[in-house]
């Protein structure tokens, strides 16, 4: 009796401490860790939020270069998922991500299945920096009472914080590399590069027009809808544009609108549309020369789509930024074309 009695005040004792020591212990553990890659940030963004790219610098994958990786769902949109299983470095789990602040943020879903069972919040921010792009991998778990008391005997900020470091290590590599690449690569002697364009509102004019007609189209509206946009006080947010919706080659026409960028509209603009284009990704070529021989920079544009693999979306934007009411000199005319992509 007496020995189990001892045995009972030892129990008492460790429920006690263990009450004690899971009270002043840490619920929740975390990690942060951040570099300076000097990159655009479309690239730092297209590598940071596809599984498909997110392999190429992750840490785990260099642990295990057999371990299977499966997406489902869109690549890079909410709610796309990886699953993934290799060998007992890696284990087994899954990533989801849950939220996306396109260009500046990242959320995702942690669940370990193996070598234990776990969950855990995962987000990435891109912040513009002297020098680049500021990229911020943050990890952040919550720990039940009384597991928790393990935070009081184990450091995760610097079990995990290693392989965060090693992992920014790999990207802003793999980053630079692209960034570098990219900077002196060019199609048909264009550049083309990749951008996360904003939603843009317009004030414009839509219609089918044979091709012939364009640049009639577009001299009948876009100097009215300049004159209209600025009686009405609203702030223009960039230079007369093309928007294109369609472009039929059988037929010679297109479906499209001659348009203004503008901040905001808070009423409708009789007798004008208010268009307003979400935001997207896009391929963005800068066009010297006249309107009519604008073909090769389209076929640039194609060649860059189909050597990434990339499926076109249904928007083509030409910004006018220098054209003849500026300039007689048609060589000197700069186009700039956003190539809507998915």
């Amino acid at each position: 009796m007496k020995f189990l009695k001892t045995i009972l005040i030892i129990i008492v004792i460790l429920v006690a401490v263990g009450g004690v020591l899971s009270l002043i212990a840490p619920t929740q553990m975390s990690a942060s860790r951040s570099v300076v890659i000097n990159a655009p940030k479309e690239v730092v963004w297209e590598n940071v939020t596809k599984f498909e790219n997110m392999n190429k610098w992750s840490p785990w994958a260099k642990r295990d270069p057999n371990m299977k990786n499966t997406v489902e769902g869109t690549d890079g949109t909410v709610g796309a998922k990886q699953s993934w299983t290799g060998n007992k470095k890696v284990g087994s789990g899954s990533q989801t991500i849950s939220a996306l602040d396109p260009m500046n943020r990242i959320d995702s879903k942690l669940d370990f299945k193996e070598p234990m069972e776990g969950h855990a919040d995962a987000y990435t921010v891109l912040a513009d920096t002297a020098g680049g792009v500021k990229v911020t991998w943050s990890f952040s778990s919550a720990m039940s009472r009384p597991f928790n008391i393990i935070g009081l005997f184990m450091d995760m900020d610097a079990a995990i914080g290693k392989d965060y470091e090693e992992g920014l290590a790999n990207l802003k590599a793999l980053c630079e590399q692209e960034a570098a690449a990219a900077a002196v690569k060019t199609y048909r002697g264009y550049r083309v590069s990749v951008t996360m364009r904003p939603e843009k509102t317009y004030i414009g004019k839509r219609e089918t027009i044979m091709f012939k007609d364009i640049s009639v189209f577009f001299g009948n509206n876009l100097p009215k809808i300049m004159a209209d946009v600025q009686k009405s006080g609203l702030a223009v947010d960039g230079v007369p544009s093309g928007i294109y919706y369609t472009y039929d080659t059988v037929k010679m026409q297109t479906a499209m609108a001659a348009a203004i960028p503008v901040k905001e509209v808070k009423a409708p603009l009789a007798p004008w549309e208010t268009i307003v284009i979400p935001a997207g990704k896009a391929l963005a070529l800068d066009y010297y020369g006249s309107y009519d021989k604008s073909l090769p920079a389209y076929q640039a544009i194609d060649d860059y789509i189909d050597e990434a693999a990339l499926t076109p979306a249904s928007i083509v934007i030409e910004e006018y930024v220098t054209g003849p009411m500026a300039e007689k000199d048609t060589a000197k005319w700069l186009t700039r074309i956003y190539y809507y992509v998915k």
